[in-house]
């Protein structure tokens, strides 16, 4: 007998050739011609034993080809051999009479599996075989039903699927697997009999097995003609657990919206290569740009950052961090819509599925006012630290021989007496055993070396009690010997009790940001049933497991501080009303009885009629963030106070002393020299009240600021400030936008510095003020400013003349900061000291008075 085999293969020309190379490869007794056109297919079927045939052919599909070969040839073997295959596709080759259905897979092994497949077919065709191996061999259940719905055939699979074994639901009948409203036997034999007039059509039914439990199918029914009657095959899937994929991710999609629009986040949602695909408001609003202009760009490249491309590259690397698979936390400056810069913190979260990274969730926090109030606290806390160091300090001496000298300051601090002799090692002795050692190597490195030092350390005093103490030294010439080293010591304990509250309270503040949405709600309004999660139920002291079935709001407004539920209530009403958002910030009892601030954020969710149906949003709680800003206006009421003291309390006597003084020179018939030293002393006390009182003060922003000519504003600074035999230059056509009064301080110290320090034993100095790029330098030819001093002569207290009070350019570091201005100290090209202030804004000349 002969078992060659001659198969028409109808496809696409390049399908086709993989076909004849394929197939012969694998079996040699198949021999393959190939047809491309539905015609030139169709002429040649009669000379095949079996036609194979692509789903998706140049002028039609395979189904339409089968149908008509059907019409020429009942019984010849054809096989649908598609890339891509479905339960409505299936369906409908079947009813079209197909005699196999595969789907094409990765070479060679599609080709032995099609090669096996039309060799059965052939010899079933040879040998005769009925339909129900085909019906067999789907995973999917199929059924054939007359028009009244009753059975004539079907598959195990299909009995698997409602819980019988194939006679026993043969006889129990198509009655026997219908659920309740809607899905009742009616409507599934409604569905059958316009599936006979109108055909084949796919819908989703929900089905009850044989025990009584419920399950979603995609049901799709064919219209067919079996044994020459009309009938209906329908192919069924269980899709239950998609269905509850569905609903899963409907929850989730509205629980990610309402923390995605929360009005206190920056959020966005990356790909992983870093293209923004979307972008909630909060974000755009820091940007004056569309939303078409964000998506789709690179999240370096968008408008919300302008930094230089190292910024930019760092931010990159964040993100290829994050599409890693690693939760990246970063920092960074926004620049907003009006070009101004915000600080944010924030994190990329990486969302997975099946292992893989297939997006980046985006999230920040604006932190731009808790990082001015640090600044502003640092700058209180330096201010004290010089307050103290006028009284609660001591002086002290010693050298390589162990001469020793301790001030009454020095010995309150270490709490002895005037008895007490002290020497190198017995002073170190009263530091902290974990301190000890550090100190000794820095003051061994002053005695043997020469360097300063600047320490912060522990002390033990002779009473017990633990002090922190800062200790600063240097060598100093004394007596044409170079191995001696004096200094203070300063009791800084307050300080270090401040700085420890300062950062709990950073912590606590960046705890409270961290741990954001505290918890969410979703408020069904017509039924007012409230559901929460644990966190929030627990914070308004309800049953988080009655919260999470849902209770009526009235349970958490009952909650509400007695002072804030009026102003809660009108707020949710009016978002009720406007089908609009929601805001509000009050103080709740939680569960253990503490009373603590929130922060609600919300939307009402309307119907077409404006009738509010949902109520969603985010509760975060905001304690800390209250607490600390109640905490920094007590320090700035503090401040003020220490200021108005200083101001009243130390001037009033001083006046007092320099009229006494005046009244002592007229009284004075001869010239008596001890009155120049009280006068001098009298000044310097008098400057020293008038720059603490402007540190005081440096906290205070710029907030008006206007055009200012440089050139000019020099040459008035120059005849209000003493320069003796100076001389000045000036070479600059700048006009910065600056508050007037406050830069006219800073050029008027840096000229009495000049004047002061840059004569080098030379009878005279030139000052020069000049351009650079980004603002503007004021330079001296005198002697300069020494590489190892140039980091400190900003500190407040540092100075090289004994009349000094070492506090301006401390100003003029405090004035720059508060325009956002840098400062800087270099050599001159004559070799004296240039202050460089950069980052200025430049106006046009028009535009000054």
């Amino acid at each position: 007998m002969d078992d060659s085999v001659h198969v028409l293969y109808v496809d696409d020309s390049e399908s086709a050739v993989r076909a004849v190379t394929g197939l012969a490869r694998v079996d040699a007794r198949l021999t393959v011609e190939t047809a491309t056109g539905f015609g030139e297919a169709l002429d040649r079927v009669a000379d095949a034993d079996c036609v194979v045939s692509g789903y998706e052919l140049p002028d039609r599909d395979g189904v339409a080809f089968l149908r008509a070969v059907r019409e020429r040839d009942a019984d010849r073997p054809f096989i649908l051999f598609t890339d891509a295959g479905s339960e409505a596709v299936a369906s409908e080759a079947i009813s079209a009479g197909v005699t196999d259905y595969l789907r094409k897979g990765s070479a060679p092994e599609q080709w032995r599996r099609l090669a096996d497949h039309v060799v059965a077919a052939v010899d079933r065709f040879r040998g005769s075989v009925d339909y129900r191996e085909l019906f067999e061999r789907s995973p999917d259940g199929i059924v054939v039903q007359n028009p009244d719905g009753s059975f004539v055939d079907m598959n195990d699979a299909y009995a698997e699927l409602f819980g019988y074994d194939r006679e026993a639901f043969l006889e129990a009948g198509f009655e026997a697997i219908h659920a309740d409203e809607p899905y009742t036997l009616d409507r599934a034999r409604a569905q059958i009999r316009e599936t006979l007039e109108s055909g084949p059509r796919t819908f989703e039914w929900r089905g009850v097995t044989k025990g009584d439990e419920r399950f979603w199918a995609e049901v799709h029914l064919t219209p067919i003609r079996l044994r020459g009657a009309d009938r209906v095959l329908a192919t069924v899937r269980d899709v239950t657990e998609r269905k509850e994929r569905e609903r899963d991710l409907r929850r989730t999609e509205r629980r990610y919206r309402a923390i995605f629009n929360d009005p206190n986040i920056l959020a966005g949602l990356l790909d992983p290569d870093g293209t923004v695909l979307d972008v909630n408001e909060t974000a755009m609003e820091y940007v004056d740009a569309p939303r078409a202009a964000v998506v789709g760009t690179p999240f370096w490249g968008t408008p919300w950052f302008t930094q230089a491309d190292a910024g930019r590259a760092d931010m990159e690397a964040r993100i290829d961090r994050a599409a890693a698979g690693e939760y990246v936390e970063f920092e960074a400056d926004l620049t907003g819509a009006d070009g101004s810069i915000h600080a944010i913190e924030g994190v990329f979260r990486p969302v997975t599925s099946e292992g893989e990274v297939v997006s980046i969730v985006v999230s920040a926090r604006e932190v731009t006012e808790r990082t001015e109030r640090e600044r502003e606290l640092e700058r209180i806390r330096d201010f004290f630290t010089e307050a103290e160091r006028l009284g609660n300090l001591g002086a002290w001496e010693y050298d390589a021989d162990d001469h020793v000298v301790w001030t009454a300051g020095t010995r309150r601090i270490h709490g002895v007496d005037d008895d007490f002799e002290p020497t190198v090692d017995a002073g170190l002795d009263f530091f902290h055993p974990d301190d000890r050692e550090r100190v000794a190597r820095a003051v061994e490195a002053a005695l043997e070396a020469g360097e300063p030092y600047d320490i912060e350390a522990r002390l033990i005093t002779a009473d017990g009690d633990t002090r922190w103490i800062r200790a600063r030294g240097e060598a100093v010439d004394a007596d044409g010997d170079d191995d001696t080293v004096r200094g203070y010591i300063q009791d800084i304990t307050a300080q270090k009790e401040r700085e420890r509250e300062l950062r709990e309270a950073k912590s606590q503040l960046e705890a409270a940001i961290e741990a954001g949405a505290v918890g969410t709600w979703e408020w069904t309004v017509p039924e007012d049933r409230i559901v929460v999660d644990r966190a929030f139920a627990e914070t308004f002291d309800v049953d988080p497991d009655a919260a999470a079935d849902g209770v009526p709001i009235e349970r958490f407004l009952a909650a509400i501080h007695d002072a804030d539920r009026d102003r809660v209530e009108r707020a949710i009403d009016e978002a009720l009303d406007d089908c609009g958002e929601y805001s509000a910030e009050y103080r709740v009892h939680d569960a253990a009885g503490d009373r603590r601030w929130v922060a609600a954020r919300g939307s009402v969710e309307c119907d077409d009629a404006g009738t509010p149906i949902t109520f969603p949003g985010t509760l975060t709680d905001v304690t800390e963030r209250k607490e600390y800003e109640q905490r920094l206006e007590r320090q700035n009421e503090r401040l003020e106070t220490f200021a108005s003291v200083v101001s009243h309390d130390l001037r009033n006597p001083l006046t007092v002393a320099q009229g006494r003084l005046q009244l002592a020179r007229s009284a004075c018939e001869c010239d008596c020299d001890e009155f120049e030293p009280i006068e001098r002393a009298h000044e310097r006390m008098r400057a020293l009240i008038d720059d603490l009182l402007t540190l005081a003060r440096q906290g205070e922003g710029v907030d008006d600021t206007e055009p200012v000519e440089l050139s000019s504003l020099v040459r008035a600074c120059w005849r209000t400030v003493d320069t003796a035999d100076a001389d000045l230059v000036v070479d600059t056509d700048l006009v910065v936008d600056a508050d007037r009064s406050r830069l006219q301080q800073l050029l008027e110290n840096l000229i009495r510095n000049s004047v002061e320090h840059g004569t080098g034993g030379a009878d005279t100095v030139t000052i020069t003020v000049g351009d650079l790029d980004g603002g503007f330098y004021v330079a001296d030819d005198g002697p300069g400013i020494p590489a190892s001093d140039r980091e400190t002569v900003f500190e407040a207290g540092h100075t090289t003349r004994e009349d000094g009070t070492g506090f301006g350019l401390s100003i003029v570091d405090g004035i720059v900061d508060a325009h956002g201005w840098s400062v800087a100290v270099t050599a001159s090209d004559a070799g004296g000291a240039r202050f460089e202030i950069t980052g200025v804004e430049r106006v046009g000349a028009d535009e000054s008075d």
